[in-house]
C-alpha cells in the first residue's frame, strides 16, 4: 500500500478543511487538528507492516485503509464550530462525535480515496472516545452496524491505541503506554533513545542514534525533542545498540558535518589568541594558516602611523629619537606595510609553542641537535625538544638572537614586533631566496609574503619532523569529539550505579568553586551543569564575553577566567564550523508535542530546501546581489503576506518573504564600491576593460558590460568573486543544522533587529518572523540565546515570545498558543504596516501601536499625522486586524 500516497491525500483533505486553524487538544499542551491527525496517521503507516506480521491472518489492504480512514476521521466532529467553543471555553461541553457529520464525511471520502468498509470506518469513529465506548453502544454497534468484516471491533481497539498513543505528552509516558495499557502490547516491541538536548551536537546526537537503531532493524515510530520511539514486529529476534555502536554513529556524522575546511576558524585574533581553537589545529597545514594570518591586518598608510608608534620602535632598536620628518616618513611607511608580515611571525611563533609542540623528539633529532643545545644551555647535556630544534634553525635563517627576540613578543604591537622580528627579515639579502641581490625590503609587498610563509613553513617542518609522529599537533578527530557529547546520552547508556553517579555529582558540586579557574579536578560545567574533570578556558574566540556568559566567572574565579566542559566548548566549535563565525542566536525548531517519522522527513526536507534557497542569495553565487535576504524587515514581509495563506506557504514562498531589494541608491553606491575594490585589487588610477579583460581572460568591450557580468556571476576569476562577496555583503547570516525533525537549529550571525531599536520593538520583529515559521512549517519555533538551556518538550505553543518583560506583559503569556497565533501574526503584520501613519518613534513604534488602549486611539494617531486629516480604507482595513489583540 501506499502509505505516503495516502498521508499526501489526507493532508490535502485536512487543509482543504482549515484543520491547521482549528484545536484538537488543549490543556497539559495544545495540538491543532491537523496536527494530531496527520502524527496518528503517520504512526499507523508506521505500525501497519510490524503488525502485519504477527496478526493471524495478517490484515488485508481493505482492513488497513478502514483503519487508516478511521484514524483520519475519528476527530472530524472537532472541526465544527459549537466544539471549538468547547474546547476554547466558551461554551458547556459537546461531544465530537458526531454521527451526522461522520457519515455525510465517510461516503464522501471513501468515494474520492477509492476505499471500501463503510461501517466499520463509522465505528472506528463512534467507539474511539471512552465515554462513547459503553457497552450499551458496542452492542448497538455489533447488532445495528451492517459489518461485513468480522474483525471490525479490533480494527476499532487499534485507531483508538494510536489515538492515545498520540495524545500522550512526553516520549517516556508514550513508551509506557506502549508497553503495558495497550492493544498493541503483545504484538510490538519497543525502545527508545533520549538524549539531554545541548545545541548543535544534539541534532547530531539524534542522527547518530536513529542509524545505530534502524540499523538493527528498528523503526522509528515517533519523533520527540528529546528523543524518539522505536518499534519492532514481536515474532522478530532484535536487540537495542549498544552505547559504543551510538558513538561509532555519531563520530561518523561529526567528521561528515565538520568538513575539511578549518583554516579561518584556526587563525585568531592577533590582539587577543592567534590560536584561540588549538584542538582544531593541524601542523600540515601551517601554510594555509599563515596565508591567513597575513589577511588578519591590513597595510597602512604612512600617514596614519601616529608619532608615538615610531618613537616607540626607535626605543626598541636603541636608537636615539630622530625629529627629522622625511625620517620619520620613511619609518612610519616601513611600520605601515609591514604589518600583515608582522602578523606571519605571530602566528608562527604560536604554532610552534611548547603547549603545541610538546617536549619530545627522536632520538635521531636529539643526536643531531645535542651540540647546539648544550652551546645555548646553561648546564651541560640539555634535552633536546622542539624549541631548541626551532631555535636553532630560526637563528640559522635570521641571525644569532632572532630567537630569544621573537619569544620576547606577545600580542600585536607594530613598535615591538618591527624592530624584532621583521628587521631580522627585510636586512636579509635576496640571494638567501634565490630571488635577486637586493634585500628583502624592496621586493614587492606580495613577493616579500610569500618568501617568509616559505621560509617560515620549512623550519617548522625541521621541527615537526624531529617530533615523534604521534605527538605531532594534529586536530582533534571525530572519535575524540564524539566522546565529549556522548555524556548527553540518557538512554541507551552504559552501566552506571545510582549510588555512584549521586557521589560523583556531589564531588562535583563541592569542588566547583576552588576548580572554577583549573583545567583539572572534578567540578561543575557553569554552562551545562555537567560534572567533569578537565575541560578548557572559555575565551571570547567561542563564548561571547567569558565574563558576562555566567555569574559563576564572578562569584567563583574573581578575575573572570573560568573553565568550561570539553563538551560545551566543541559544541561552540561546531556552531562557528557551521556559520563560519561567532553566534548571536539560536532559532530552535521542533516538532509540537511529536511528529511521524514520514512527517517529521517532510519538516527536515523543508527546512534544507529553505536552506538551500536562502543560500543562494547571501552566497558571492548569487546572480542578483542586490535581492538580499532579512528577518528584520517586518513590513516588507507583511504587505507580502497579504498574498499568501500561511498554512499552505512552499518554502519558496518563505524564502521570497524575506527577500527585499535594494534600493537605486544603494545599487548605485554597490557600483562605485566595486569599481573602487577594482581598482586597488589591479593598482590603477583608472580602470580599463583591458584591465578587466587581462586579469579575467574575458573579452568585454566595456567596463559596463565587465561589472554587469561579474555581478551577474558571469565572471570565473577568484579575486574578483571575493571583491563581489565584500562589497555585496555576500555571506551566510544563518545556517540550518538538520539532521533529524527532533530539534531543528538555525545559528544567526546577527540578531533579528533593525537599528538601534528596544529590545521590545526587536522581540515584536523576532516573533512575527517565528509565528510565520511555526505556521507554515507545523513545528514549534523559539529563539535563543548562545548559552540558554534548550529544554522543551514538545505542547508549548507556536512560538515562544522573546524574554523581554514589557513584550511578555502585553502578551501574557510565555508562548503565542495555536489559537493566537494567527491572530497575532495579522496584528504584528498589520502594526509594521501602520508604523509610516502613525509616525512613533523608529525605536518603539511597532510596540506603541500594539500597546494602544483601544483602536480609536491608533485612528487618532493616523488622522494627526495625515494631511488630510482622516485615514483612508487601508487603515480601516488595517486596524480590523488589530482587533483581536486590541479592544
Amino acid at each position: 500500500m501506499d502509505y505516503q500516497g495516502i498521508i499526501t491525500k489526507a493532508a490535502e483533505f485536512m487543509l482543504d478543511r482549515g484543520w491547521k486553524g482549528k484545536i484538537a487538544k488543549k490543556g497539559q499542551f495544545e495540538q491543532s487538528l491537523f496536527d494530531h491527525t496527520i502524527i496518528e496517521i503517520d504512526a499507523l503507516s508506521t505500525l501497519l507492516p510490524l503488525l502485519r506480521q504477527s496478526f493471524i491472518p495478517a490484515f488485508t489492504e481493505q482492513e488497513e485503509q478502514i483503519m487508516l480512514t478511521g484514524v483520519l476521521l475519528h476527530d472530524i466532529g472537532k472541526e465544527l464550530d459549537e466544539w471549538q467553543e468547547y474546547v476554547l471555553g466558551r461554551r458547556e461541553y459537546v461531544s465530537h462525535v458526531n454521527r451526522e457529520l461522520a457519515e455525510q464525511v465517510v461516503f464522501e471520502l471513501t468515494a474520492q480515496f477509492g476505499f471500501s468498509g463503510i461501517e466499520e470506518i463509522l465505528s472506528t469513529i463512534f467507539l474511539h472516545m471512552r465515554n462513547e465506548r459503553s457497552q450499551a453502544k458496542v452492542i448497538n454497534r455489533l447488532l445495528f452496524g451492517e459489518h461485513i468484516n468480522s474483525r471490525w471491533k479490533t480494527l476499532a481497539d487499534i485507531v483508538d491505541a494510536v489515538d492515545n498513543l498520540c495524545s500522550i505528552k512526553g516520549l517516556l509516558s508514550g513508551l509506557h503506554y506502549l508497553s503495558g495499557k495497550s492493544c498493541l502490547s503483545n504484538h510490538l516491541q519497543v525502545t527508545y533513545h533520549l538524549a539531554q538536548m545541548r545545541g548543535v551536537s544534539t541534532t547530531l546526537l539524534h542522527r547518530a542514534a536513529i542509524e545505530a537503531y534502524t540499523a538493527q532493524g528498528w523503526e522509528p515510530l515517533l519523533h520527540y525533542s528529546n528523543g524518539t520511539i522505536y518499534a519492532a514486529s514481536s515474532i522478530e529476534k532484535i536487540q537495542e545498540p549498544s552505547l559504543s555502536v551510538v558513538e561509532k554513529e555519531l563520530a561518523k556524522v561529526i567528521s561528515n558535518a565538520m568538513g575539511s575546511k578549518f583554516a579561518e576558524l584556526i587563525v585568531g585574533n592577533p590582539l587577543q589568541s592567534m590560536i584561540p581553537k588549538p584542538e582544531l589545529f593541524d601542523y600540515r597545514e601551517l601554510k594555509e594558516y599563515l596565508k591567513i594570518a597575513s589577511q588578519r591586518v591590513k597595510r597602512r598608510k604612512a600617514d596614519a602611523i601616529d608619532s608615538k608608534t615610531i618613537d616607540s620602535y626607535f626605543k626598541e632598536r636603541g636608537i636615539k629619537t630622530i625629529s627629522d620628518e622625511s625620517v620619520q616618513q620613511v619609518h612610519a611607511e616601513r611600520l605601515g606595510l609591514a604589518r600583515p608580515e608582522m602578523c606571519i611571525f605571530k602566528f608562527f611563533k604560536a604554532a610552534l609553542s611548547c603547549d603545541l609542540t610538546g617536549d619530545e623528539v627522536s632520538p635521531e633529532a636529539a643526536e643531531v641537535y645535542a651540540d647546539f643545545a648544550e652551546s645555548v644551555g646553561k648546564k651541560k647535556k640539555p634535552k633536546v625538544t622542539p624549541q631548541s630544534i626551532l631555535h636553532a634553525e630560526y637563528d640559522s635563517v635570521f641571525g644569532d638572537g632572532a630567537y630569544n627576540q621573537l619569544l620576547s613578543t606577545s600580542t600585536f604591537q607594530p613598535a615591538k614586533d618591527m624592530a624584532l622580528t621583521i628587521d631580522h627579515f627585510w636586512e636579509l639579502e635576496g640571494e638567501q631566496f634565490g630571488a635577486g641581490s637586493i634585500k628583502v625590503e624592496y621586493f614587492e609587498d606580495a613577493k616579500r609574503e610569500e618568501i617568509l610563509i616559505d621560509t617560515l613553513v620549512k623550519i617548522a617542518g625541521k621541527v615537526y619532523s624531529a617530533i615523534p609522529g604521534a605527538k605531532r599537533p594534529t586536530r582533534a578527530t571525530s572519535d575524540e569529539i564524539a566522546k565529549h557529547f556522548l555524556i548527553d546520552m540518557i538512554h541507551p547508556i552504559s552501566e552506571l550505579s545510582f549510588e555512584e553517579l549521586i557521589s560523583q555529582q556531589l564531588t562535583a558540586y563541592g569542588n566547583t568553586k576552588a576548580n572554577a579557574r583549573k583545567e583539572k579536578g572534578l567540578h561543575l560545567c557553569p554552562i551545562c551543569n555537567q560534572a567533569f574533570d578537565g575541560g578548557s578556558e572559555a575565551k571570547a574566540d567561542f563564548i561571547g564575553n567569558p565574563e558576562s556568559h555566567t555569574n559563576r566567572a564572578i562569584s567563583h574565579s574573581g578575575g573572570g577566567r573560568i573553565v568550561i566542559c570539553d563538551a560545551c566548548k566543541f559544541e561552540r566549535f561546531l556552531q562557528q564550523i557551521l556559520l563560519g563565525s561567532k553566534v548571536t542566536d539560536m532559532l530552535v525548531l521542533f516538532p509540537r508535542m511529536n511528529i511521524g517519522h514520514h512527517s517529521g522527513e517532510i519538516l527536515r526536507r523543508k527546512a534544507i530546501q529553505i536552506w538551500d534557497s536562502a543560500l543562494l542569495r547571501m552566497s558571492e553565487n548569487n546572480p542578483e546581489p542586490d535581492l538580499r535576504i532579512s528577518m528584520g524587515l517586518t513590513g516588507n514581509i507583511a504587505r507580502r503576506m497579504s498574498d499568501y495563506d500561511v498554512y499552505r506557504l512552499t518554502t519558496d514562498e518563505i524564502v521570497g518573504l524575506m527577500t527585499y531589494e535594494s534600493s537605486d541608491s544603494n545599487k548605485k553606491k554597490h557600483r562605485k564600491e566595486l569599481e573602487k575594490e577594482l581598482k586597488e585589487l589591479y593598482g590603477v588610477d583608472n580602470l580599463t576593460v583591458g584591465d578587466l579583460n587581462t586579469n579575467w581572460g574575458t573579452n568585454f568591450v566595456s567596463v559596463d558590460e565587465a561589472l554587469v557580468a561579474l555581478i551577474a556571476g558571469k565572471v570565473r576569476d577568484d579575486e574578483a568573486i571575493k571583491i563581489k562577496a565584500k562589497v555585496f555583503r555576500l555571506s551566510p547570516e544563518f545556517y540550518i543544522a538538520c539532521q533529524t525533525p527532533h530539534m531543528i537549529l538555525i545559528p544567526l550571525r546577527s540578531s533579528i533587529t533593525m537599528g538601534d531599536e528596544s529590545d521590545t520593538n526587536a522581540g515584536i520583529r523576532e516573533l512575527y518572523i517565528t509565528l510565520i515559521l511555526g505556521l507554515a512549517l507545523d513545528c514549534s519555533i523559539a529563539v535563543m540565546k548562545v548559552g540558554d538551556v534548550v529544554n522543551f518538550e514538545g505542547g508549548e505553543g507556536v512560538a515562544r515570545v522573546p524574554p523581554v518583560p514589557a513584550l511578555r506583559d502585553l502578551i501574557e503569556s510565555e508562548w503565542i498558543t495555536i489559537e493566537d497565533a494567527k491572530c497575532w501574526l495579522d496584528a504584528i503584520g498589520s502594526a509594521a504596516l501602520l508604523t509610516s501613519s502613525t509616525g512613533f518613534p523608529e525605536r518603539s513604534n511597532l510596540y506603541q501601536i500594539l500597546k494602544s488602549p483601544t483602536l480609536g486611539h491608533i485612528l487618532r494617531r493616523i488622522e494627526q499625522k495625515n494631511e488630510s486629516g482622516q485615514a483612508s480604507i487601508y487603515h480601516f482595513q488595517l486596524l480590523e486586524k488589530l482587533k483581536g489583540v486590541i479592544r
